[in-house]
């Protein structure tokens, strides 16, 4: 049973404006009614209620169900300090350096020839584990890199686990659907304004789109109706193409019409068999980001009976890489600003802080070129597997630059709350893509190692873009 101040109040008061308008004790005057008025407590107890607290009238049931409550609340704490504990000790033995060679060997890339959209994973030098993208998952992206995650479940080899950040690009409106060459950079049927033939040059999945397209692996075919009274000869599929809604249509006489779940999108296995017509071909076209990017992320591998972690990360580039020149030529500095994500972990079996997953956080990099050709950098603004901040940061020290752009292993400095670590772990990285015109290069990626005393061990990546 619960009471409330406002229905004893207004109760009260009802009772004090009757005996008012009655005379009330026979009383000309009335009586005082301040003098009458209860205060909350008092209407509390004598509406029955056991105790005031608070600003709240509780009955006995409540107070039992605030211990049971309570009781709930610290068995699960207990259980969830146990788990992290737990969690801990694993990501604490597991985490280790990118690369390494032997036993040793954290390795992750991007695949190749059919698996050149997968995240292959290497462990102690064993054949590598291909990840695929998982489209159901959402990844909050980093500072404009667009965040996806990549898992396997390989038999008899526990689960493996990647989120990777990608420097794709957002599409751009480019020029008209009709503009041919000299526009988006193919040339419409003859004597069309409106139609383009999918040639096998054309024929790319990111640029390929329609709800009709659904299947999440392999063929599909479509065909003809069986009853066929119309004679029809031409099958259509609603859809866009860069960007520019429409309509496909595919001739089964010119061969099957089968659509290929791509590693992006989805491709025609007889393309000449399909053409596209634009239903506005004024309409302009999107550009599609570039299909060669950088990426950076962290992987994660729970063995088969959930007692062995092994965690590490990665910076890599999807597609052709252009490559850095001419980096001694350079001269003045270059600031690059991005994100970092890794896997942490915090262990003590003395009392101390049990804390691990995976962070998020701010990366900085300073190039300074000319005579040195160094970098240095800081990674900060941590938040943590719960999504609160963390009180860290992570100094990279000073390192050199070669003339293709690699950056070269120094140590880094783990600060917690203010106190530092020694030095420890390393750091190393890439600058990329760069500028045709002022030779420097605008984006750069790494991955770092740090350890903080005993306790505390931290694998990450970053990928950050020039300001």
């Amino acid at each position: 049973m619960k009471f409330t101040r406002a229905i004893l109040s207004a109760t009260l008061l009802g009772g004090a404006l009757a005996l008012a308008g009655c005379g009330g004790s026979g009383s000309s005057s009335g009586g005082n009614m301040d003098e009458d008025m209860m205060t909350p407590e008092e209407e509390c107890l004598a509406g029955g209620g056991l105790v005031y607290e608070d600003g709240m009238c509780k009955s006995r049931e409540d107070i039992e169900q605030e211990a049971v409550d309570k009781d709930a609340a610290d068995k699960k704490a207990e259980a969830d300090a146990a788990a992290m504990v737990a969690t801990a000790l694993k990501l604490h033995k597991g985490i280790g350096k990118p690369g390494g060679a032997g036993a040793d060997l954290r390795g992750a890339s991007y695949g190749s020839d059919a698996n050149a959209a997968n995240i292959a994973v290497s462990i102690g030098g064993n054949p590598f584990v291909h990840l695929s993208k998982d489209d159901e998952a959402t990844v909050a992206g980093l500072s404009g890199w667009t965040g996806m995650r990549f898992t396997a479940e390989p038999t008899d080899d526990g689960v493996y686990e990647a989120v990777v950040y990608s420097y794709v690009g957002e599409p751009k409106e480019g020029a008209k659907f009709n503009s041919g060459t000299d526009g988006i950079g193919f040339v419409l049927d003859t004597g069309s304004e409106d139609t383009v033939t999918l040639t096998a040059d054309l024929n790319v999945g990111s640029r390929i789109a329609s709800p009709r397209f659904t299947h999440a692996a392999g063929d599909h075919t479509f065909k003809l109706p069986e009853n066929n009274p119309t004679g029809q000869t031409m099958i259509p599929v609603s859809g866009s193409y860069y960007g520019v809604a429409g309509t496909y249509s595919c001739t089964p006489g010119t061969g099957a019409c089968t659509v290929r779940k791509a590693a992006e999108g989805y491709t025609f296995v007889n393309p000449a068999a399909w053409t596209f017509k634009a239903t506005n071909p004024e309409a302009r076209a999107l550009e599609t980001p570039d299909a060669d990017y950088a990426s950076y992320g962290w992987w994660l591998h729970k063995s088969e009976d959930d007692s062995t972690y092994t965690a590490s990360a990665f910076h890599a580039y999807r597609g052709t890489d252009s490559g850095t020149v001419g980096i001694a030529d350079l001269s003045g500095t270059a600031t690059y600003t991005g994100g970092a994500a890794g896997k942490y972990a915090l262990h003590s079996t003395t009392g101390g802080t049990n804390d691990a997953g995976h962070f998020t956080a701010d990366a900085m990099l300073k190039a300074t070129f000319g005579a040195e050709h160094m970098v240095t950098g800081t990674v900060d603004n941590f938040v943590g597997t719960d999504g609160e901040a963390r009180d860290w940061s992570v100094a990279l020290n000073k390192s050199t630059v070669d003339d293709a752009g690699a950056i070269g292993n120094q140590m880094t400095v783990w600060t917690i709350g203010g106190t530092d670590a020694e030095p420890a772990g390393e750091w190393s990285g890439n600058l990329r893509e760069q500028d045709g015109n002022t030779g420097i290069p605008g984006v750069a990626t790494g991955t770092f190692y740090s350890e903080f005393g005993r306790d505390g061990k931290m694998v990450g990546a970053f990928g950050t873009n020039v300001e």
